[in-house]
């Protein structure tokens, strides 16, 4: 904790909720990568990346969160804006990519960046402003997007990038769209 904050119950469920929905249907659910979680208030100048940030997550094995950003992420259940998702989106991507055996996950994130790549993914989803225009940053954070758009507006998703919705849904073992 950060800034004379305390751990709460809340921060807690709010925490623990994010990272179980995203790994819920993988069979290498732990991110042992990750030893340390810190909590700010709210928004927190990083001293790794040198910027004023919400979230942060690093192959250090630390990820951070801003404790407002956090709770309004959950705050709007559609929006496609979820801090937790976003930054467990990333520690997945590290925990996943730096592991040097293969699993079901590496396979189909190779598929997946095979496929964003190839098709222009990054350009068509801001062109079309599928997903926020953050996505179009570079790879990791695009899939960091993709992801809070699959779980919180899965139906929209598998609409307007079915095959990237799919490839998705195998990735993590999950299908949270209703159509």
């Amino acid at each position: 904790m950060r800034e004379g904050l305390l751990m709460t119950t809340e921060m807690q469920l709010l925490i623990a909720s994010a990272a179980v929905k995203i790994t819920f249907g993988l069979r290498d659910y732990k991110l042992g990568l990750f030893h340390t979680i810190v909590v700010y208030p709210k928004e927190f100048y990083s001293r790794v990346s040198h910027l004023h940030l919400k979230g942060e997550t690093n192959a250090s094995g630390v990820i951070v969160f801003s404790w407002e950003d956090l709770k309004f992420g959950v705050s709007i259940p559609d929006d496609s804006i979820n801090l937790g998702y976003h930054e467990f989106a990333h520690a997945l991507f590290l925990e996943h990519l730096m592991n040097p055996y293969n699993n079901s996950f590496k396979d189909h994130y190779r598929e997946w960046l095979v496929f964003i790549k190839n098709n222009s993914k990054l350009r068509e989803v801001k062109r079309k402003h599928i997903f926020r225009d953050y996505a179009a940053t570079n790879a990791m954070e695009f899939f960091a997007v993709a992801l809070e758009n699959f779980f919180e507006s899965p139906d929209n998703f598998k609409k307007e990038l079915p095959r990237l919705y799919l490839l998705m849904s195998e990735m993590l073992n999950q299908n949270p769209a209703k159509v």
